[in-house]
């Protein structure tokens, strides 16, 4: 049996997307990154909460964990939540797996809720992925091991960004991504969780290119990031115009 305690939101949680009608008995997927303690009989290791759903979880666990393990997931006096873990794959220094719960029920609510797995706010799906083809300078710190330094854009979205950069990074790591200024926009700060890195080697150096989800936006920070991308797509127009 898999035992998952000591909760700790770390980012918060958003919503991610709403399932289509034929697995609307699962109901929306909450991504999210919290921090868990996981006990497996004598052993104890380190664990994230990725996304969850009512129908099940996809977690990030230190250690290797078997499939169709058992699995229980508790916070505070809130209704325990149970499955099984039905997949498994390497990720980084760990491993990513998917649990699916069985007939979590009213309770899933009040569970994932004192956990701070859920969130009011809906993020579009659809506003997210309008990317708009960029190449910004930015700065990016890695906030688990403090590793910092600069790189760019190739494209960027409300929901995250492509970047290429000298930080070392891997799936999974918490970072914020530092965008500007930009002409008279401002600097903006944004929090996020690297969902691919893959090594690029490029004039004798290693570039990391990386996939960055943004999470847990404000309004103000939406907003900003909505500046950029209309500042950008009016950037993108102005040759025609002017040829015009």
């Amino acid at each position: 049996m898999l035992r998952i305690e000591g909760v700790d939101p770390m980012v918060g949680a958003c919503r991610r997307r709403e399932v289509g009608s034929a697995d609307r008995r699962r109901g929306s997927r909450y991504a999210c990154d919290v921090g868990i303690s996981c006990r497996d009989g004598q052993r104890s290791f380190r664990g994230r909460i990725l996304d969850v759903s009512p129908g099940g979880a996809r977690l990030w666990f230190s250690e290797r964990v078997r499939q169709g393990l058992p699995v229980d997931l508790a916070a505070g006096s809130a209704e325990r939540l149970t499955g099984k873990v039905v997949w498994l794959r390497r990720s980084g220094e760990g491993f990513e797996g998917g649990v699916r719960f069985e007939e979590p029920g009213a309770g899933f609510h009040r569970t994932a809720g004192q956990a701070g797995l859920l969130s009011e706010r809906p993020v579009r799906a659809r506003r997210q992925t309008e990317r708009v083809v960029a190449r910004l300078p930015v700065r990016i710190l890695e906030l688990e091991q403090g590793l910092s330094g600069t790189g760019f854009t190739s494209d960027l979205s409300l929901g995250g960004a492509r970047v290429c950069t000298e930080v070392r990074l891997q799936t999974g790591d918490r970072v914020v991504l530092r965008i500007g200024p930009l002409e008279h926009l401002a600097p903006v700060a944004l929090t996020g969780r690297v969902l691919e890195a893959r090594l690029r080697p490029s004039r004798g150096r290693g570039d990391w290119i990386c996939r960055i989800e943004f999470q847990h936006l404000s309004p103000h920070v939406a907003l900003m990031v909505a500046s950029i991308l209309g500042h950008l797509r009016r950037q993108e127009s102005r040759p025609s115009l002017e040829r015009r």
